[in-house]
């Protein structure tokens, strides 16, 4: 028998365990096809609101009688609509939608019931349908309560809980190893509301068809590496890596379920160290996800008519649109072509790849509205400036405008010219607030900032970061929690808006279709992930219920002493 010294063994166990490649890991990539889930959804809508919904039958399936915008939509699947009820079903997953638009998002809370009952009452009735897929590799778990909620800008106020969700996610189970599944695609939501009543049902599952193949998975080291090379120098620390499976969102089309990386780190957010927004990465050589890549622009350079870009005249209630009147007045073709959007996106310059994407597709839905597209400034382009000093040629000379990027509690991250973020306290002052001339509504899709108290401790009042921000602004919708990067943002929150939906109704169904309900994160970041919107009014809360410009009446801007201000935010 050869023996060799504790030198020589300590050598060798160190070339076997750097030897990576020799042992990878494998794991399976399954083929998934889109559920049947039509007869469930009748069942589910029968289950819910004691009645099937009155159906006539149609070309493309079995539709309602509603006006042409819903009707046209009905080619991605099952569309139902009456007397507030909804009921969808993709045909690119079988996802279901269903819903009372009358009490989803917007209940009294008058009589909720407990979480206790409301798990029970959940419980009940996902076994009575059967929508917890029961398979060999499938595994179906509760991963979590949250709720849907509101507060208002004022002292002493407490939240009032509109409703209560009952959130179910799903693990891989790989040789007695559960592997958790992330993204949209991979969660069922039941939401109840008033007295016990199920008013929502959101989500569902591609059932696995056969295990396509074994594939080695990229070491979790490796996957960094490439993520960090493809940053462009991002000042990103404490990366780390876990293993999951990518569900994409119900309305894209999916044929293989894949291992991912999920990659989770921290950065400078507006001048304090923050987590990043996380990334979804391969985990093998040969299935994705791909980000497409952000296209080649030259650096912007600045020119002193870049502040003055355009005259703008400020514009108060008496300019026609708080009373609805340019919509009255003039043709619709002419009102939409007067609208105008923009947006600023931060990508691969600080590690997202999904940003560029995201972006893009909000500006083609815009351009497919018939509106202008001011301006869409990506990394170091996207100038901090644009938000601040120079917002009445930017930011405040659109209607509505689309950021996504890195955030936290207390802003958002930019590019030079100015510091390269735009903190809370640097939109307080009387020459940068929103609304002063055009814009309406703006997004901020990314890790905030509108953690609150009254739903993660220890962060104190979003309010007191934000509403400064208000002087003739609509809405301001973002997120409370950390997200998950992604391309499908502004897309679905425009193809939902271009449907006719409310603003923020269109902003919460985009995040709950997208986001999971989870991220893993501690306060105040997480663990819950919320979508969120502060909106300002007078008393009525016209702007809960806003639409696009040629779809519902628009509200009036609302400034001084007479602002009233709310917050919502419902778990995704």
């Amino acid at each position: 028998m050869k023996l060799y010294s504790k030198t020589t063994l300590a050598a060798l166990a160190a070339a076997l365990m750097s030897s990576t490649s020799a042992f990878a890991e494998s794991l399976p990539v399954f083929k998934v096809a889109p559920a049947a889930n039509s007869e469930t959804a009748m069942k589910a809508h029968q289950e819910m609101f004691g009645a099937p919904p009155a159906t006539r039958k149609g070309a493309q399936g079995v539709v309602s009688p509603i006006d042409s915008r819903a009707a046209k939509a009905v080619e991605t699947g099952l569309k139902l609509q009456s007397a507030g009820k909804v009921v969808e079903v993709d045909r690119r997953s079988g996802h279901m939608f269903i819903a009372d638009m009358d009490r989803l998002w917007r209940g009294d809370g008058a009589k909720l019931p407990s979480d206790g009952d409301a798990v029970r009452i959940a419980e009940e009735f996902v076994g009575k349908l059967n929508l917890l897929p029961k398979d060999n590799y499938v595994m179906p778990r509760m991963v979590g309560l949250s709720e849907t909620a509101m507060i208002n800008d004022e002292p002493g106020a407490a939240k009032i809980v509109l409703d209560r969700q009952v959130n179910y996610g799903f693990d891989i189970n790989v040789d007695g190893r559960a592997i958790p599944v992330v993204g949209g695609g991979g969660q069922i939501k039941v939401t109840i509301g008033d007295q016990g009543k199920i008013i929502g049902l959101m989500g569902g599952w591609r059932p696995i068809q056969v295990v396509a193949e074994k594939v080695e998975i990229v070491p979790a080291e490796k996957a960094i590496e490439n993520w960090k090379a493809s940053a462009q120098g991002a000042k990103i620390s404490n990366v780390k890596a876990s293993l999951a499976y990518y569900a994409a969102p119900g309305f894209e089309e999916q044929a293989v379920l894949a291992p991912v990386w999920v990659l989770s780190g921290e950065t400078e957010i507006a001048g304090r160290p923050g987590p990043i927004r996380k990334q979804i990465v391969a985990a093998t050589a040969q299935y994705g996800p791909a980000y497409p890549s952000a296209p080649k622009v030259n650096p912007r350079v600045f020119k002193p008519q870049d502040a003055i870009r355009k005259q703008i005249m400020p514009r108060g209630d008496d300019d026609g649109r708080g009373a609805s009147l340019l919509d009255l007045v003039i043709s619709p073709a002419y009102a939409q072509s007067s609208r105008e959007c923009g947006t600023s996106w931060i990508g691969e310059s600080q590690g997202l790849g999904g940003s560029s994407g995201n972006s893009r597709g909000f500006v083609n839905q815009c351009k497919a509205q018939g509106w202008n597209v001011n301006f869409d400034w990506g990394d170091n382009n996207a100038w901090e400036t644009d938000w601040r000093s120079d917002d009445d040629g930017y930011v405040d000379a659109a209607d509505l405008v689309f950021y996504t990027g890195h955030a936290s509690p207390w802003g958002w991250n930019l590019a030079s010219p100015d510091d390269g973020s735009l903190d809370n306290s640097e939109v307080g002052g009387a020459s940068d607030l929103y609304g002063q001339q055009d814009l309406e509504w703006f997004i901020v899709a990314a890790c905030g900032p509108h953690q609150h108290d009254g739903f993660v401790g220890s962060i104190g009042n979003a309010f007191d970061r934000w509403r400064d921000t208000f002087d003739g602004l609509h809405a301001f919708m973002g997120y409370g929690a950390v997200t998950f990067d992604n391309t499908s943002e502004g897309n679905r929150f425009m193809e939902l808006a271009r449907s006719g939906w409310g603003l923020i109704d269109a902003w919460f169904r985009t995040a709950q279709e997208i986001q999971p309900a989870t991220n893993g994160e501690p306060a105040p970041n997480g663990d819950a992930i919320f979508v969120t919107a502060m909106y300002a009014h007078n008393g009525d809360r016209c702007a809960r219920n806003e639409k696009l410009p040629g779809f519902g009446p628009q509200c009036t801007d609302v400034r001084g002493s007479g602002q009233r201000r709310t917050l919502m935010w419902s778990g995704t």
